[in-house]
């Protein structure tokens, strides 16, 4: 075996952050269909037999073997951030993608008939009936969709202000989060209300999109106090006021056990099911992230006393 081997189903983001990641590292990836029961959205084989599922995974091992180009910049702080913007993709952004794709009816419908045509034999309603059961375990319900619309569309539009002056996040070529990002924002760009939505508000983000369908460097990256006038705006509504706040309280809720838990975000009060796979994303990305925490990332990313210098810094017995 001597390209990777892939499992799961390539329409999934996920699936097709990895397909990407490979096509931008010059290495071959070989589809086949999930098994049935299989629960890992994605399972990634290389070609030594070592296998990883999750996506956040399988681009480590991929990253770890094949480190250029990186995709992971140098500067620690744009590193971190990196991390950050990877996470909110992976567990915050798509929950406001299905619930655009699901929730909303003309949506649904052309959804429904999208996975017909990937699905042969099962009917269209079927299917959507069973990913709107689906909806609610992800805390996705109607007394959370207000929450979810504007958070995304305020992270659209800071991101599409960061995009009229650089070509990807973090400078002159992509890096992780900009395939996390893009794969998320690139399918609801495929539905008709938020795809409507995104190149009427957020053109340069729209771009940025079909250049990460098939990405390539024309630079080095940048250090984050490069990036600040643009990238902060984000981090400080979206990540520490929506995605920190989320992804605290539903790691707290899944480590106690509890089946649900609530947790005021910039938008009020939000309320949905623990998630423990969510919680065990976020301890990894907690994990990746204190490895770059030096002082100066830590002065360069969170403000003084602020609670999220305490989740990524290096603990002092270890420092």
């Amino acid at each position: 075996m001597t390209a990777y081997q892939l499992t799961g189903n390539p329409a999934s983001p996920f699936a097709q952050k990895i397909t990407r990641i490979l096509a931008y590292k010059g290495l071959e990836g070989v589809w086949s269909n999930r098994p049935a029961g299989t629960r890992a959205s994605i399972v990634l084989t290389a070609p030594d037999g070592v296998s990883r599922h999750h996506s956040e995974d399988c681009a480590a091992l991929i990253e770890a073997r094949h480190p250029e180009p990186a995709l992971i910049p140098g500067d620690p702080a744009s590193a971190a951030m990196s991390h950050l913007l990877s996470a909110i993709a992976d567990q915050w952004l798509g929950k406001a993608r299905l619930q655009q794709r699901w929730a909303l009816l003309p949506d649904r419908q052309h959804a429904a008939e999208r996975l017909r045509h990937q699905n042969p034999g099962t009917p269209g309603p079927a299917l959507a009936g069973r990913m709107l059961a689906q909806l609610e375990r992800a805390g996705i319900a109607p007394d959370t969709y207000k929450t979810l619309i504007a958070s995304y569309r305020r992270l659209a539009l800071r991101l599409n202000q960061h995009f009229q002056h650089h070509l990807y996040l973090f400078g002159n070529r992509p890096s992780h989060a900009d395939f996390a990002l893009a794969v998320q924002f690139d399918q609801m760009l495929d539905d008709p209300t938020p795809g409507q939505w995104l190149r009427e508000q957020t053109p340069f983000l729209a771009a940025w999109c079909v250049l990460m369908r098939a990405p390539f460097a024309t630079g080095s990256f940048s250090p984050f106090a490069d990036l600040e006038l643009t990238l902060r705006p984000v981090l400080e509504r979206e990540i520490l006021r929506t995605y920190l706040p989320w992804a605290v309280a539903n790691a707290a809720s899944a480590e106690r056990g509890r089946a649900r838990f609530s947790v005021t975000l910039a938008d009020g009060l939000y309320e949905q099911p623990a998630e423990p796979v969510a919680a065990a994303a976020f301890a990894a990305t907690r994990r990746a992230m204190k490895g770059l925490m030096t002082d100066v990332a830590l002065d360069d990313l969170f403000p003084p006393a602020h609670p999220a210098r305490g989740l990524f810094a290096i603990p002092a017995e270890a420092a």
